[in-house]
């Protein structure tokens, strides 16, 4: 049995609804590169042993890897949400013209 019109309206909406999150996500992501490239401790900043230990180039290390990790997840996360809403519009678009066959034919 095929899907209602009804099932078909809730599904869209919720394939819209999905990417609407994962784009919540995005901004999410971009705010928190933001904050990690605004990190900055120099090693005035951090204990005298720091140095020695290697922990500014582990920080350093580390900042990058936060940024690197929070700006994929940025693309990757923006490309699932444009494939829901791509998704969404077609399905919007087959339904519209299924109506308007069905219209055609009554």
């Amino acid at each position: 049995m095929p899907p209602t019109d009804e099932e078909i309206r809730v599904a869209i909406a919720a394939l819209r609804s999905d990417a609407d999150e994962w784009r919540e996500w995005v901004r999410a992501l971009a705010r928190a590169s933001t904050v990690v490239d605004e990190l900055d401790l120099s090693v005035n900043d951090m204990c005298a042993l720091s140095g020695v230990v290697g922990l500014p180039e582990t920080y350093g290390a580390l900042r990058q890897r936060a940024q690197t990790l929070a700006g994929q997840g940025v693309l990757r996360f923006a490309e699932v949400a444009d494939a829901l809403a791509t998704a969404a519009d077609g399905y919007e678009r087959d339904e519209r013209a299924a109506v308007h066959r069905l219209r055609g034919v009554w």
